[in-house]
């Protein structure tokens, strides 16, 4: 699989809560939407308008951006990423199974 590109931000809500937002091509959100269920799809957000979803409810910076870099590592290089990781496997499947029927 090639590279997914995709922009990851990092959003403090308040004291205890960081969100990661996430801006990509419509089948890497819902590829995102369908693997973790506490994600939210944005139609039309207020940056530019542009979809994305919001990953939620990190209870510290450190875990939001632990997150954030490890999907930033994965989507450089896919076919290095936990091959043995059922998350991840799922979403790449997701995001294939996307661009195919967008294809069709």
């Amino acid at each position: 699989m090639d590279a997914i590109k995709a922009n990851f931000m990092l959003v403090k809500v308040d004291e205890d809560h960081w969100d990661v937002l996430i801006f990509s091509e419509q089948c890497v959100l819902k590829a995102f939407s369908m693997t973790y269920p506490n994600i939210f799809y944005v139609e039309k957000s207020v940056f530019k308008d542009s979809p994305m979803v919001v990953v939620p409810d990190f209870p510290k910076q450190n875990h939001a951006k632990t997150w954030k870099e490890y999907w930033e590592q994965a989507f450089q290089d896919p076919d290095k990423s936990c091959h043995t990781c059922p998350v991840v496997q799922e979403l790449f499947r997701h995001i294939e199974a996307h661009r195919e029927a967008s294809k069709a």
